[in-house]
């Protein structure tokens, strides 16, 4: 019998990791384009204005550029998305690496077309500015690729932007004066390095095409190894200027801003659970009795406590992780035993406080309380 020569779930896992998934990446809810997106959207159109300070006039005709290229992308990826539609159609029962060669082609032909419409819109706009307009056009660059670092990013701090958290820290004139000087700095060293790390990254992707041919750990962790080393040189800038601009900061603020910084890099770490929200709703009870009151103050503070010990012992994992790990996001740490015993403790705590919630509270109370869906 011929050999079908058919994608292993281990090869599929790769695929998706790195960005060559053999479906589409983005939302279903776009399905007339195959998931595809404009390149540049009219939000980020609207923050090249506001950087660059477009007038009335330009902010129209830039837009008209925009709808103009709208019409060609749409053009283009509804084209992509009925050849790859008929591809998965075709290989429905039997998917193989021939039909994902095919529907790959596609993919990467699209990508380049649309890359094409990006770089095209771009320069018509700049043909808009003035010549003081065009020295800071280099300044919403950055800012947009700043926000679209997470596209490329494994590491949990590469995805900061400390210019976005700045503004959110509600700093004094003073305050911000300081910082400003120091983002100025931070922009223009984090920029060089999210070129690297991205330029480094898709070359990895392309790589990863043949891993459907022949799969290789080893020779995968050696190719990464440099998009892993890009990485950490972005996590790092974006550590040290979080440190400095900490330090221009009153003892309070700043301690503030640096656990803000941390929620902004682990998420899965910072992140308000049930038993949060629960114990929230048990204090606002209103028909408690004084003993209860006392019981929930003590154990809001136990929880306080055991919970700050258990986020700091799961960021410490998940940084060693990443930081130790040659392809770190390929197994989300389900490999490596310290990581999943600091999860499994932050999930044991959430478990034991509800527990503790349902012995002080008397059933009704504790049913009023909300529930994980």
């Amino acid at each position: 019998m011929a050999h079908r020569n058919r994608l292993s779930p281990l090869i599929l896992l790769v695929v998706l990791l790195f960005g060559l998934s053999i479906a589409p990446s983005r939302s279903l809810a776009q399905a007339d384009y195959g998931g595809y997106q404009h390149p540049l959207s009219e939000a980020d159109l609207t923050q090249y204005a506001e950087i660059v300070a477009f007038d009335e006039a330009q902010r129209a005709a830039a837009l008209d550029l925009h709808a103009a290229s709208m019409a060609e992308f749409k053009r283009i990826a509804g084209d992509a998305a009925r050849r790859q539609r008929a591809i998965a159609e075709k290989h429905r029962n039997d998917w193989t690496r021939d039909a994902y060669r095919e529907y790959y082609a596609v993919s990467r032909e699209t990508q380049s077309q649309l890359a094409r419409i990006e770089r095209s819109l771009l320069s018509e706009v700049q043909m808009l500015l003035s010549s003081e307009q065009l020295d800071r056009w280099p300044k919403a660059e950055r800012k947009r690729r700043r926000e679209r670092s997470g596209d490329f990013a494994n590491l949990s701090s590469e995805r900061v932007d400390l210019t976005k958290l700045v503004k959110t820290a509600e700093l004094t004139p003073d305050e911000l004066a300081k910082a400003a000087i120091l983002l100025d700095q931070y922009e223009i060293e984090l920029d060089s390095a999210i070129i690297r790390r991205n330029s480094l990254r898709e070359g990895f992707n392309t790589f990863t095409q043949d891993m459907y041919d022949r799969y290789d750990h080893s020779l995968a962790a050696e190719r990464f190894e440099p998009v892993r080393s890009a990485g950490l040189r972005v996590r790092d800038i974006n550590r040290r200027y979080a440190r400095l601009i900490a330090a221009e900061l009153p003892d309070e603020r700043a301690a503030k801003f640096m656990q803000a910084f941390k929620r902004e890099c682990f998420p899965n770490v910072y992140w308000e659970a049930q038993a949060h929200e629960s114990m929230k709703a048990a204090a606002a009870l209103e028909n408690l009795d004084d003993s209860q009151k006392e019981l929930l103050a003590a154990l809001d503070e136990t929880f306080k406590r055991e919970l700050k010990s258990a986020n700091d012992a799961l960021e410490t994992a998940t940084d060693r992780y990443e930081s130790t790990t040659p392809i770190a996001r390929m197994w989300n740490g389900e490999d490596d035993p310290a990581l999943a015993a600091a999860r499994k403790r932050r999930y044991d705590l959430e478990q034991t406080i509800t527990s503790r919630l349902s012995r002080i509270l008397t059933p009704e109370q504790f049913d009023k309380l909300p529930r994980n869906e």
